[in-house]
């Protein structure tokens, strides 16, 4: 290949990057859901666990997917959701998200009955950290995409 023709897919890439870029909305949209699904136990020992459950953890589950659903249309773009697979470089930040929001769905948990005090300090301390590691995993997949390391079938 030349130069120019290298230089052809660089761009091309780039550009891939660039429509791959979650857009401000996506953020607040994720960032609502995933409060409410970590923090969905202090809800739930607040009300019964049926209504807390139809009241935060569905809702919270259909705001993911009407996020996902609105990149799809607004951008022309699905990024793969085999994040581990596809995007080598977002193994390690996926990771971390997954332990933050376990983590704190964990605290959560365990201390929302006898210490809601705690219960929302851990909500308080987790969620920001999930949502922070997920701007990592979205920074690693448009490293990926911009230097052709996506893997995908």
């Amino acid at each position: 290949m030349t130069h120019e023709a290298l230089a052809r897919v660089a761009e091309q890439r780039d550009r891939l990057a660039e429509r791959a870029r979650l857009p401000w909305w996506f953020w607040v949209l994720f960032t609502l859901a995933t409060v409410g699904l970590v923090g969905c136990t202090l809800i739930q020992e607040q009300l019964s666990a049926g209504v807390g459950t139809w009241l935060v953890v569905v809702p919270s589950i259909l705001v993911y997917l009407l996020a996902e659903w609105l990149v799809r249309r607004t951008r022309g773009i699905s990024l793969s959701r085999r994040t581990f697979r596809d995007y080598p470089s977002a193994r390690l930040p996926s990771v971390l998200f997954l332990l933050a929001a376990l983590a704190g769905m964990f605290v959560v948990m365990v201390t929302a009955h006898v210490r809601p005090d705690v219960a929302v300090v851990a909500l308080v301390i987790a969620a920001p950290l999930a949502i922070a590691a997920m701007v990592w995993v979205q920074h690693a997949m448009l490293a990926d995409i911009r230097a052709g390391r996506v893997r995908s079938s």
